[in-house]
């Protein structure tokens, strides 16, 4: 079985490009008392990205799945059992045909503040661009906005050309209508988030498209994601 995976070296030529223009995956992971949170979800999405990617071009899913679990045995083994942040980056090196791998990890408080969420004029994608569901590391555009909106909301939302939600920055959204609990489904145009997944995995919420006049009216809001979990959050 050939090795598809190394430690990132000293960042150079085409590798150092990649990383510099945000052109790789990464994974955000919670872990807590030693145990990553959903750590099949993230294997499951990560699959489904390399595999569209075609990165490396002759990985096999069991291969994936045991360098995954060798990562998962790697990072639980740490002593701190405090809430952490993880992110995991992998960098094409198409050169050699392997993934770079990045590694950081920090010490992780989740607010129990309610999330205020804006529209924005500019905050517009359109459904059919699937490049909306890989979790690129190039955050120009959405770092854009948060610093846009950073005086008085805390993340914004986006929509798409039929009017239909899509998600914001950094989270998905799940709104209670007529007492059900639903998100908006891929083809609106979203990441297919973990916590997400676990909730629908769940039963706990329903895919359905959902327009900005829907949500506005919503009798209940909130935004998922690896980090926060299921977090209330509205409209101003």
């Amino acid at each position: 079985m050939m090795n598809y995976f190394s430690k990132l070296p000293v960042f150079e030529g085409k590798v150092l490009e990649c990383y510099q223009q945000g052109f790789y995956l990464f994974e955000t992971l919670y872990m807590e008392k030693g145990k990553i949170r959903h750590a099949q979800l993230h294997l499951k999405r990560l699959q489904m990205s390399l595999e569209k990617l075609k990165w490396p071009k002759h990985l096999q899913e069991k291969e994936l799945e045991i360098w995954w679990q060798e990562f998962v045995n790697f990072v639980e083994k740490g002593q701190d059992l405090r809430p952490q942040r993880i992110k995991l980056s992998l960098i094409p090196d198409f050169e050699n045909q392997k993934l770079l791998i990045d590694l950081t990890q920090v010490p992780y408080h989740r607010s129990e503040e309610e999330l205020l969420l804006c529209f924005d004029s500019e905050a517009l994608r359109h459904s059919q661009d699937v490049l909306w569901q890989y979790k690129w590391g190039e955050r120009i555009r959405m770092n854009y906005f948060l610093k846009k909106i950073n005086s008085y909301a805390d993340d914004v939302i986006f929509i798409n050309e039929k009017n239909e939600i899509c998600e914001t920055t950094r989270h998905n959204i799940v709104v209670q209508i007529e007492g059900k609990q639903i998100t908006p489904p891929l083809c609106s145009g979203l990441l297919p988030g973990t916590f997400r997944a676990h909730l629908l995995q769940e039963k706990q919420i329903e895919e359905h498209p959902i327009t900005r006049e829907e949500l506005i009216h919503a009798q209940k809001i909130w935004v998922c994601n690896a980090l926060t979990g299921l977090h209330p959050a509205r409209i101003i």
